[in-house]
């Protein structure tokens, strides 16, 4: 934990192969039906499309930088794209 800013991290022994590996065949964002983040769901939509309004309420100014950390398959950036968010995504 940094002492300056509070931020924590955990190193791991797993190399770059064993998170491709993960990720290609163990994904939770693999099966549509379960996933969440991308929306595909209207279950899911809905949560993003809720959770993207009150961010609009919070935050009016559409300038704002704004940053989804661990953003599944980006659901919620083209739901606050959709408010008129700027957002950039990489």
């Amino acid at each position: 934990v940094c002492e300056a800013c509070g931020f924590a991290f955990a190193d791991t022994a797993a190399t770059q192969a064993d998170y491709d590996r993960f990720y290609e065949h163990d994904s939770k964002y693999a099966d549509a039906k379960t996933s969440t983040g991308a929306g595909v769901a209207e279950w899911d939509a809905g949560r993003l499309r809720d959770l993207a309004a009150q961010i609009a309420e919070f935050e009016p100014r559409r300038d704002a930088r704004l940053v989804d950390v661990g953003c599944a398959g980006g659901g919620l950036l083209r739901e606050l794209i959709s408010r008129g968010f700027r957002c950039s995504v990489g």
